[in-house]
This record gives C-alpha cells, structure tokens and sequence, in this order.
C-alpha cells in the first residue's frame, strides 16, 4: 500500500513539474506548442487542477514582487526556504512522505501540498525566479492563448506584441481582441475590438486581410495600423498601401437596403475611416503619431472629448472619466498625453471656467458648468 501511495504521490509531483514547465513555455511558445500543451491537458484529469496551481504560485510571487521589496539574497538563503528534490520529505504533511494521511489530505492541504509542488520547481531551478517575474508582467495572456492559440486579447492598460508563423508582427493595443485564421491560400485577422499595429511579412501568393466587422484592410508587404471604435473603423498607413473595403448600405428608391462594396486605396503617410455611410476620403497623416500607444502616449488632433476619455478608459481603470451632455461630449481638442495620468487631461480642462468637475466614489464626471456656479476645483 506504502509503495502504491508513494508512486502516486510521485507521479502527481512530476505532473505538477509538467505544469509549472508549461507556465514557463506558454509565454513564447509556437502554435504547435499550444496545441500540445492543450493535449496535454487532455491527457490527465488532474493536469488542469495543476497548471491552475502552478499560475496560483504565479499570482502569489506577484502579489509579493507588487506589494513589498524581497531581499532575494536571504530569500534563497534561508534554511526555511531550502526544499527536497528528492521528494523524501513532504513540507506540508506532518504525517510522514509515506502514510495514507500524507497522501489523502483534506482538500485545502492537497491544493497547498500540489502549490507547493509547482513553488519548489520554481525556487530550484535556475531560471525559476526570472521566469516568475517574467510572469508578473506576462501572467495573465498564457491562459487565454493556451485554450485558443489563434485568438490574443488584452486587458485594460495591457498591451502585448507577438510573431505570427509567416513572420508578421501584431503590436495589440489595450482592451483588443483578434483572431487569426491563416490557411495555404490566405492570411485573415479579425479584430473583434480594439486597435493593433500590423506589420506585414510580403507573401505575394497569401494576402493579408484584417476583417473589421463589414470592412476589410487588405495589404501584401506592408505597415498599418486599425482601430476599431463604436461608431468607425480608422485605418492609418505608415508604409506601403493597403486597400480598405467596406460594405456600405444605401437606400434604395423602395427604400430597401442594398448592400455596396467600396474599395479604397491608401498608401503611406494616409489615414481613411470607415463609417456607417462610406469610407472618407484618404487625408494626410502624421507616421510618427501612428503607433504611438505603443510608448503609451496619447496623440489627439482634433478629437472629440467622449473620445478622449473613452481612451483613457483603454488605459485605466480608475478614475472612471465620465462626460455629461452632448454638446460637451461632442467638444474637440487636441493635445499629447501620458496614457496612465487621466489627472492631466482632468487639469488640462482645468483650465477652461465653463467645465465642472464632480467626484462619486472612482467616477469623476466632466460637466459644463451651471451659470450659477463661478468655480469649481478638480477632485484631489
């Protein structure tokens, strides 16, 4: 019975191993990868509990690294911290490595017994703490991918950069989702929401097309970049040409719709936007604002205020910027921000009497002022 309860007991850790290895190789893995680590999810029923043990220990190091300095030096060094590789000491159970308590603990004990598993590969490994902080700024993106390899998203003022397989490049703005869906014939992206920043891998059999809704930017070697807001799809070129189509709705003389397609062509130094009547016209862009987000700063020309905060809303979670009244939301203004200080737009409006501010818990509402009130202040 001892010698059944230890080899269990062992293939469980050595499982827990495959986990906390897998936390490791998701963050620059291959499609081929992700399929086999999907597979290999399948192939035990205790392999998901695991890789969610393994990412606990994962959330628990960034709490730390986030929270308190770790002198690291007196962290490796400490005898509380040194751990059997050999697995003939159990750090959890108090029963001995071999007794049937040791093995069938209560639940909490086994999730601490299996977490403590996946920290002892992490602690004796050589990379283990680089690839815990690692974790710390990439942690949240391996799971998703990991579940479905063709489809990347970010989160609120997260932002991520990958390599597809033609060699193409994706810089993925806060709060986006995309799809790719590549074949022998052709290259698609979907992007669900958001903005990303495409640069094209030349493949002159495979166009490259990014499906926005009812529009499609098609390119074969080339640099763009494609948001997606509520109202409009805004393609801006910074090198090459892309062609923009859209299917536009007109209304027929029995008042039917019918659906068009229209095609524009724009090349470098060009932006268009799509919207629900039409593409615009190719108007001049600066290159040097597009792409921007990346280094997190925020280029406004001539924008709407409603548009302005629901960009800082990309980046931040609070405050909540809230924009009352249609004439103040339709307001325009230009200006360069820093994408994580939504205090200085607050202070830029500052500056104009006629705007009013008002704080509710994480909200502030941005509101003209009442003719009645002569000042107000922007909430500290």
């Amino acid at each position: 019975m001892d010698k059944i309860l230890r080899s269990a007991k062992r293939a469980r850790r050595e499982l827990a191993d495959q986990a906390a290895e897998w936390l490791i190789r998701l963050e620059a893995a291959t499609p081929e990868e992700k399929r086999a680590f999907v597979k290999w999810l399948k192939g035990s029923k205790d392999a998901p509990d695991e890789i969610l043990l393994a990412k606990s220990t994962d959330i628990m190091l960034r709490q730390l690294l986030r929270e308190q300095p770790i002198d690291l030096d007196s962290y490796t060094s400490s005898e509380n911290n040194v751990v059997d590789l050999d697995g003939s000491q159990d750090p959890i159970s108090q029963d001995g490595p071999g007794s049937e308590a040791a093995y069938f603990e209560s639940p909490r004990r086994g999730a601490r017994s299996a977490l403590a598993s996946s920290a002892k590969w992490i602690l004796a490994t050589s990379v283990g703490l680089a690839a815990a902080i690692t974790l710390v700024i990439f942690g949240p993106v391996f799971l998703r991918d990991a579940v479905n390899p063709n489809l990347y998203s970010t989160s609120v003022g997260e932002q991520r950069s990958i390599e597809l397989v033609d060699g193409s490049a994706v810089a993925i703005n806060a709060k986006s989702r995309l799809r790719v869906s590549y074949s022998k014939a052709t290259r698609d992206i979907y992007l669900d929401a958001g903005q990303a920043l495409f640069t094209v891998a030349k493949d002159a059999a495979r166009p490259f097309r990014v499906h926005v809704g009812s529009s499609v930017v098609q390119a074969v070697g080339t640099k763009f970049d494609v948001r997606r807001s509520a109202d409009r799809v805004s393609v801006a070129v910074v090198e090459g040409t892309v062609q923009v189509t859209s299917e536009v709705a007109h209304l027929s003389s029995e008042a039917a719709q019918v659906a068009l397609q229209e095609a524009i062509r724009v090349t470098a130094g060009e932006s268009v936007n799509v919207l629900a009547t039409g593409i615009t016209p190719p108007a001049p862009v600066d290159v040097m604002d597009v792409g921007v987000w990346q280094q997190r700063r925020l280029v406004f020309r001539d924008n709407t205020l409603a548009e302005i905060t629901d960009e800082f809303a990309r980046f931040n979670r609070t405050p909540h910027l809230r924009v009352e009244g249609e004439a103040l939301r339709a307001r325009r203004l230009s200006g360069v921000f820093d994408a994580d200080a939504p205090e200085a737009l607050l202070t830029y409006l500052a500056a104009d009497q006629t705007i009013s501010f008002k704080r509710s818990g994480d909200e502030i509402v941005i509101a003209l002022r009442p003719l009645t009130v002569r000042s107000d202040q922007v909430p500290q």
